[in-house]
């Protein structure tokens, strides 16, 4: 029995040595997959990250075509409004020199109600603000009421 029991040792020992060897190859078969995992997780954070940056981007895109839209809405308001000025101006410029032309035929003329009539007209127009009146048609045309014109 001796024998049996040596051999059964001996046999003990092998299975025993046989299972340290099965469990360092799964430690190390575990060590691979881990360091695997790890890869992929990096990879997939920076799979996130390229998802974030191009959502950034097109936010950005959105962000810079909205700053377009303004600019050009910006810049034809501005020159709608210069227009207007011009217009005003230069229409002004004109009453005033059809106001002196009375005045001028008056002189010429000798007809002193003439003469203060234009005069009168001058002093009117010059009392008047044409900023003001610049404001106003600025002002309908930012409203988003009707426009009703009189002629």
């Amino acid at each position: 029995m001796s024998n049996d029991v040596k051999n059964d040792a001996d046999k003990l020992i092998e299975y025993s040595d046989k299972i340290e060897i099965i469990q360092e190859q799964q430690l190390q078969i575990i060590q691979y997959n881990n360091e695997k995992l790890d890869k992929v997780i990096d990879f997939a954070g920076k799979l996130v990250t390229v998802g974030e940056l191009i959502n950034e981007n097109k936010r950005l895109d959105n962000e810079r075509i909205n700053l377009q839209n303004q600019t050009a809405q910006i810049l034809c308001k501005h020159q709608r409004n210069m227009t207007i000025i011009e217009k005003r101006f230069a229409e002004r410029g004109l009453v005033f020199s059809k106001y002196f032309e009375v005045i001028d035929k008056g002189l010429e003329t000798g007809n002193d109600n003439l003469v203060f009539m234009g005069l009168s007209a001058v002093n009117n127009l010059v009392i008047s603000d044409p900023l003001q009146d610049i404001q106003n048609t600025l002002r309908a045309l930012e409203s988003n009421d009707t426009l009703e014109l009189d002629f």
